[in-house]
């Protein structure tokens, strides 16, 4: 279980946990919001994303996995580790 009791078994547990781990790690938040501007899409198809109301497609979940700083593997599938070995952010 991740924090707040969600589960990283889900693609929604895994994008909240790294959500949550990137604001940690840039000591700022990081908003359903702030993610979805990074990758052009609504604050709500955010929420719905980690609320497993929804998944993105293969290639959404990879933008958001180099972008959170995971392992896209992980992110998706929830194979593997977390982390991916440290890139420079994207420049969106």
């Amino acid at each position: 279980m991740s924090e707040q009791g969600r589960s990283l078994e889900t693609f929604g547990g895994r994008l909240y946990a790294s959500r949550l781990r990137l604001a940690s790690e840039q000591r700022r938040p990081i908003t359903q919001r702030t993610v979805g501007d990074a990758l052009g899409v609504t604050q709500t198809s955010v929420g719905r994303w980690e609320a497993d109301n929804k998944e993105p497609n293969l290639a959404t979940i990879a933008r958001l996995a180099r972008w959170l700083g995971v392992a896209p593997g992980w992110h998706a599938f929830g194979e593997g580790e977390m982390l991916r070995a440290a890139l420079p952010p994207p420049p969106w």
